[in-house]
């Protein structure tokens, strides 16, 4: 092809671009050939007692190019459809059908078996609640110590064709753990407005240990798709080993998140279950009962709150005396003050249960205060903390031990259902 031919090909690429109507043309695959092959070449020089925190320099670029050009080349071939509501399977074929042409392999089993960074392992396209006007890409790419970086793209359609109103990635980390590991989203039916939310839930890529954070965000289309509206961003601790670490899920006014908590006081007792749970009216964000299933679990939740959300979960009337424990307790966490410290017993205090009184016995950072009880009941579906109290307040006798370990089989038993 002669080279003025191919200049004027390439301004002609770039005008549709411009335009928002990239065609399936528009991203060169050549060029996605030629970034998965410098980072297939890409080694991290670790040992195995050096494990890979760090993305080479060379690499973080070179990541953040790969996922644009499978962005547009997702983008050029749903403008390219001939169909104004295509089907996401053909689709994703379709995409994965010009790389395979073009000899870019996708999927962990067609990877070099030393490709460390960038390789393509999962692409996906898929339409939200049935809804004709917008479609969802992933793309999920190889990092070590995960189990990919995934990216989640928007797609709307308006009279001119689709256009990408939000992308939720992460580029130019320097450590895996900016890694979008064990991504899931959920897209909400649009409101009277027409307008709709994602939520975007993911737990950060590392190398060692099963705790970790859960990273979670509320997101509306903004200004640019790389700068939406931001209802809510919130990190909390979780046990990502756990088979799943997570479940999201919409509510028909919000959403939920149950998760394997990361943090708990008692370590005989492991971890337990946490039900994130919000109601979403336009941009204000709002959580609701429940915030834990059962007593202790409500208990160990609430010393980890920040105060604001904590008040919102305790008696009214003794909230100075509450709010004071809470400052005293909740920075001690960090310190290691409740870290070893033991339930001693969770009892109720009548049938069917609607009030607790929960033992607590602390560790030698607290000398003055070794034992607490806390007093927790429920109403309307939702624990509060009535009490913090130094000496065990009468009218509920005996010491039921504290229910081990929470999982997932027996939330069924307890009549809920994540």
């Amino acid at each position: 092809m002669r080279a003025d031919t191919v200049r004027v090909l390439r301004w002609l690429v770039i005008l549709l671009v411009l335009l928002g109507c990239p065609p399936a043309s528009a991203v060169e695959l050549g060029s996605v050939r030629d970034t998965a092959a410098a980072l297939a070449g890409i080694r991290h020089p670790y040992s195995d007692v050096d494990l890979p925190y760090d993305v080479p320099e060379s690499a973080r670029p070179l990541l953040t190019q790969l996922k644009h050009q499978l962005r547009d080349l997702i983008l050029g071939t749903l403008n390219a459809s001939p169909n104004r509501s295509p089907d996401p399977g053909r689709l994703t074929a379709g995409v994965l059908s010009e790389l395979g042409r073009e000899g870019v392999p996708v999927g962990e089993e067609n990877l070099p078996k030393s490709q460390q960074y960038g390789g393509i392992l999962d692409i996906e396209v898929a339409r939200p609640n049935s809804d004709p006007g917008l479609l969802a890409a992933k793309t999920r790419l190889q990092v070590p110590c995960s189990g990919g970086d995934t990216s989640l793209y928007i797609f709307e359609r308006d009279d001119v064709g689709w256009k990408l109103v939000i992308a939720e990635e992460s580029d130019g980390y320097a450590e895996v753990k900016g890694a979008q590991d064990q991504f899931d989203y959920a897209i909400s039916p649009r409101d009277p407005s027409g307008d709709w939310y994602v939520v975007a839930v993911h737990i950060p890529g590392w190398c060692t240990s099963c705790w970790g954070g859960l990273h979670y965000r509320v997101l509306r289309p903004g200004p640019t798709p790389e700068a939406p509206r931001v209802l809510m961003d919130k990190e909390d601790g979780v046990y990502r080993c756990g088979e799943p670490a997570y479940r999201l899920a919409l509510e028909p006014t919000g959403f939920r998140i149950d998760y394997m908590a990361g943090e708990w006081m008692d370590l005989d007792l492991f971890t337990a279950i946490q039900p994130d749970r919000y109601v979403v009216s336009g941009d204000h964000v709002a959580r609701v009962a429940p915030v834990a299933y059962t007593a202790q679990e409500f208990l160990n939740a609430w010393l980890q709150m920040n105060w604001n959300d904590a008040r919102t979960w305790s008696n009214a009337a003794r909230a100075s005396s509450l709010e004071s424990w809470h400052r005293r307790l909740r920075p001690s966490l960090d310190k290691g003050y409740l870290r070893s410290s033991k339930f001693e017993f969770v009892q109720p205090c009548d049938s069917p249960p609607t009030k607790w009184q929960i033992g607590l016995t602390a560790d030698s950072f607290d000398p003055k205060s070794p034992h607490l009880f806390f007093t927790v009941d429920l109403k309307e579906g939702a624990f509060n903390l009535e009490s913090i109290d130094e000496l065990r307040p009468a009218g509920c006798p005996g010491e039921t031990p504290p229910s081990k370990t929470l999982i997932w089989e027996r939330l069924g038993k307890l009549g809920h259902r994540p």
